[in-house]
């Protein structure tokens, strides 16, 4: 993607309470690590106008990467992807492992699903949205909020419009077990859009 001029730089963010004794609890009880944290953290470090927000987990798309750089051209945010196709655990192996290319591993499910965390977002929409809700712990819901945050403040967000047909999101396989806090950040997220 750096040479098709499409990447200025990558930042990797990391969550800096991750593991850190929380002061707000009597027991003794290390922080999870967030998702939120970790994307404010790298939006802090970038030092571009644009950011294209990814999980770890995800493998961009060039075609689909150049399509939401030409959206922040117009719009404040552009939502990437409406279908993910999710990799399986032995595909998964073999591309972390340097076996095969990502794009060669042959048993991607294809799924619709809004995808809501895999944006372009100008740095200014993302500062006036205050970044994301770093009461979301694990990883789950953290990401529609902060979509929901940037549709109020910003009404020329590409929110209803997806890439071009056949830009899939392809995602790793990962731990079902590190989303346990799902169910605590619904709730937070139920509460805060009513």
């Amino acid at each position: 993607m750096r040479n098709r001029g499409l990447v200025d730089e990558i930042v990797v963010g990391r969550d800096p309470l991750f593991g850190q004794l929380d002061p707000n609890r009597r027991d003794p009880h290390q922080r999870p690590f967030s998702v939120a944290r970790a994307l404010n953290d790298a939006a802090k470090r970038a030092h571009g106008e644009h950011f294209l927000l990814f999980g770890a987990d995800h493998v961009p798309d060039a075609r689909a990467i150049e399509w939401a750089a030409h959206q922040l051209r117009g719009y404040a945010f552009a939502r990437i992807y409406d279908r993910v196709a999710y990799a399986t655990e032995a595909a998964t192996r073999l591309i972390l492992h340097g076996t095969v290319l990502p794009l060669e591993a042959a048993d991607w499910h294809v799924h619709p699903a809004p995808c809501p965390g895999v944006l372009g977002v100008r740095r200014t929409a993302f500062e006036a949205a205050g970044g994301l809700d770093e009461r979301y712990e694990g990883w789950g819901y953290e990401d529609t909020a902060f979509l929901d945050t940037l549709a109020r403040t910003h009404t020329n967000g590409v929110r209803g419009t997806m890439g071009p047909s056949g830009y899939v999101l392809r995602e790793l396989w990962h731990d079902p077990g590190a989303r346990d806090l799902a169910g605590r950040n619904a709730e937070l997220y139920r509460k805060g859009s009513q």
